[in-house]
């Protein structure tokens, strides 16, 4: 999607996310994580606009 930031698996079993892009790129970003990879179950998606983070990629942690 050509973002830049973060995603991790959280311990309750919930995705965290920061990512830095385009409108559109973080509307697109969005709307994917609506529906989750295959044989995801997604029950809520919530989102928060913070300050720019200086990140170099998107990383996996």
């Amino acid at each position: 999607m050509g973002l830049i930031g973060f995603v991790k698996n959280q311990p309750d079993g919930s995705v965290y996310i920061e990512a830095k892009g385009t409108k559109n790129q973080l509307e697109e970003l969005i709307e994917w994580c609506k529906k989750g990879p295959e044989y995801a179950r997604v029950d809520a998606v919530t989102f928060t606009e913070v300050p720019a983070q200086a990140f170099d990629g998107f990383e996996i942690l």
